[in-house]
């Protein structure tokens, strides 16, 4: 742009009084303002300077102009251009001050003093230095990678979480040194520019995000807390149920520091609040993400791997065919934060692998248990009751925003701090180190030492310490009775048969040598759970049979296939007492025979 002597000096805040236009200089000012467009855009502290008025952490005006004509110049501005965009655009000040009374004699020192300091260590704000010729303006952000993330744990110790106040989305981001939130954009890490994820499924509520941060006193007025908001909402049968319910909620804002991550599952039939519980828990998890609105499983998996927060399953889910399958893979791989990960071909290119991180928790319900063994010891199970209709509205929805704000705060607080707990998850003696003398089931152990590791309250530990006894015992009593009804059901069944020949009869006796002793009970699996329960569909008496498995075995029995059936045979002493033993076979040829 060419003044009326034709001279270059480009005026940048108006060309009213332009009446010549040379082409090469108006090509040359929009492109150096394009850069420097996106040279503010990737440097957040720079722009703050130029245009806030605002000498920020500096002592002085000059100082930050400093700062600022450092930046410009190791990006490769020339120097008539940064002295129009430090006249023309900088609210600063002082540079437009010195000019006026002074000449360039200020100028000429600060840009001096930026030559020697870019040419040493780069630009102040990115690092970065021009290695071109000194009259190229090189874009910064070719060098630059944007990363948009829920998280970002910096390598100073920062912490930044991805917020959403209602209107907008942005960074709070917590500095442990000074216990500190300030919120950001954007935040530049080395020639990474992290930013927080923005789309409709934050917008839509689909995932639940923090507003803010409040204060939340101690661990123990958190917990308290949480547990008034979980009573309020939902009713659950046992007291424990809803301490256990709290602490899970907390376990899941630290997550990602643990080797491991059980699941919460509620299970019963239908129209016992399973789904109310699921909404009035899970909204006050870490992240949590409503799932139903995926309609393939790869939208499913990339959702998880997107946000990295709390699962949130229904029984509905299940029933979605073409969700099922996926879930069932989720839920066996998330479990283990080495080796949580869904790989898959892109359908358009097969020769490109797509890789899901599918590692956290998640919060199910389910009417019937899975048909996996594993995957049932990955959940902390309850049973649902008949629960009293509840509405969830403005109340609720504020109530939980509330209480995710706080948890943000602790979330801040523990994450750095519970760094040395976790060396304890490496000791073999940890199941003795907390749990001591009570008798604590060895799988209840697993799932519910990590939530031990989260607090330093004595009185959480020893409330997390009695919640495991009373799982056990819960898990021994429900054993106990299905032990005591496999029994009953066979001596119904060996009752009902007496009038049989042997070989129409359902419960058999046989010899097991070296294996059970002298004599057994042989009866096909099926046909024990059968006449136990009659009326369970065909998949529920598939779960329900491995289930029973497991309990014959731990009571001594033995169950194995023969010709494509489990059968199981029960010592013979369970059944009759000693007295009533019979002779055993005096030979293989023996009728009765031997197995």
């Amino acid at each position: 742009v060419a003044d009326k002597e034709g001279g270059y000096d480009p005026p940048l805040l108006s060309l009213d009084h332009v009446t010549r236009v040379n082409a090469e200089k108006l090509i040359e000012l929009l492109k150096n303002l394009n850069d420097l467009y996106e040279l503010l855009e990737s440097h957040p502290k720079t722009k703050q300077l130029l245009f806030s008025g605002d000498k920020g952490e500096y002592d002085s005006r000059s100082e930050a102009e400093q700062y600022v004509v450092d930046v410009l110049l190791a990006h490769g501005f020339k120097q008539e251009f940064i002295d129009q965009v430090m006249t023309q655009l900088s609210e600063i000040g002082k540079w437009k001050e010195e000019k006026e009374a002074r000449g360039k004699s200020y100028h000429n020192h600060t840009l001096q003093a930026a030559r020697e300091f870019v040419s040493r260590n780069g630009c102040p704000e990115c690092g970065f230095r021009n290695k071109k010729n000194a009259n190229d303006v090189l874009d910064c952000k070719k060098d630059l990678k944007i990363i948009y993330t829920p998280f970002v744990e910096f390598s100073d110790g920062r912490l930044a979480e991805t917020i959403f106040d209602g209107n907008e989305v942005y960074f709070l981001l917590y500095d442990p040194r000074t216990d500190s939130v300030s919120r950001e954009n954007q935040i530049r890490e080395g020639n990474i520019i992290y930013r927080p994820l923005d789309n409709d499924l934050v917008r839509n509520r689909q995932v639940l995000l923090p507003s803010g941060v409040e204060d939340y006193g101690s661990d123990e007025e958190l917990f308290k807390a949480i547990l008034e908001f979980i009573s309020k909402w939902h009713v659950a049968e046992h007291g424990w149920q809803k301490m256990l319910d709290a602490l899970y909620v907390m376990f899941t804002w630290v997550y990602d520091k643990m080797p491991i991550t059980p699941y919460r599952r509620m299970i019963g039939p239908k129209g016992t609040g399973k789904s109310t519980w699921l909404h009035v828990t899970g909204e006050i998890c870490y992240r949590p993400l409503i799932i139903s609105g995926a309609s393939t499983d790869a939208s499913f998996k990339r959702l998880i791997d997107m946000f990295r927060g709390t699962m949130l399953i229904d029984e509905s889910d299940f029933n979605n065919s073409s969700l099922y399958s996926a879930i069932v893979q989720i839920l066996n791989v998330g479990f283990d934060k080495r080796s949580a990960y869904l790989s898959a071909c892109d359908k358009e290119d097969p020769n490109k692998i797509e890789s899901f991180y599918v590692y956290g928790p998640k919060l199910l319900v389910t009417r019937r248990n899975f048909q996996d063994d594993a995957l049932e010891s990955r959940c902390i199970t309850t049973s649902a009751t008949k629960s009293r209709t509840r509405f969830l509205g403005a109340l609720f929805t504020t109530e939980a925003e509330k209480l995710r704000n706080k948890l943000l705060l602790w979330r801040f607080r523990k994450y750095h701090e519970i760094d040395g707990q976790l060396m304890l998850l490496e000791d073999p003696e940890i199941q003795k180190t907390i749990f001591g003398k009570h008798k604590v089931e060895p799988r209840i152990a697993q799932i519910l030492t990590p939530l031990w590791l989260i607090t330093q309250s004595e009185e959480l530990r020893d409330l997390i310490v009695e919640l495991a006894e009373a799982m056990s015992q819960q898990i021994e009593s429900e054993e106990k009775v299905l032990w005591k009804e496999a029994l009953e059901a066979i001596n119904r069944m060996i009752e009902e048969d007496s009038e049989f020949p042997e070989e129409a009869r359902r419960v058999v006796l046989v010899d097991v040598v070296a294996l059970l002793g002298n004599r057994s009970w042989r009866v096909e699996l099926k046909e024990l759970a059968k006449a136990m329960y009659p009326n369970l569909t065909e998949d529920e008496m598939k779960g329900f049979n491995r289930k029973l498995a497991g309990v014959l075995r731990a009571n001594g029995c033995l169950v194995k296939k023969s010709h494509g059936k489990s059968v199981v045979y029960i010592p013979y002493s369970k059944i009759c007492s000693q007295e009533e033993l019979p002779e055993p076979p005096q030979s293989p040829n023996d009728p009765r025979g031997y197995e």
